[in-house]
């Protein structure tokens, strides 16, 4: 087009604006496949049992489920060396219902228990369920 048409000419740019009015965010409350979902309770315990073969000793840490409903997952204990290489894994299954506590406990070895250990818990399909906790034997 000439201008000389009486025709404007012009030229912009087109701005979108998208309004998310609809799209939910996130609450404070710990869906069933959140890492808020198991947090540790208390520190972890080992259990030993001597029987006349010799001394058995199992690996215990606590969560406490904050999801609205029963939830499970598999509990992964990661053994390493001091300079951080992985020694060991170990994995349990852990249950719980709302709000309650559930315990995962592993057989424990002798050597393997003088690590650093890593605990997290994940769902079935590998979602993260649990923050890694770093304890100390």
């Amino acid at each position: 087009m000439k201008a000389d048409d009486g025709a404007s000419i012009s030229s912009g740019i087109v701005i979108s604006v998208i309004v998310l009015g609809s799209v939910q965010l996130a609450n404070a409350t710990a869906s069933p496949y959140d890492t808020r979902t198991f947090v540790p309770t208390g520190p972890p315990y080992i259990d030993s049992v001597c029987d006349m073969l010799g001394c058995y000793h199992n690996l215990q840490m606590t969560f406490t489920s904050n999801a609205n409903e029963t939830v499970t997952g598999i509990a992964y204990f990661v053994f390493r060396n001091p300079i951080g290489q992985t020694v060991y894994l170990d994995g349990t299954d852990l249950s719980s219902a709302a709000s309650q506590s559930a315990s995962a406990t592993i057989p424990l070895t002798v050597p393997v228990a003088e690590r650093n250990i890593s605990i997290f818990i994940v769902s079935q399909g590998g979602v993260a369920l649990s923050n890694p906790t770093v304890i100390r034997i």
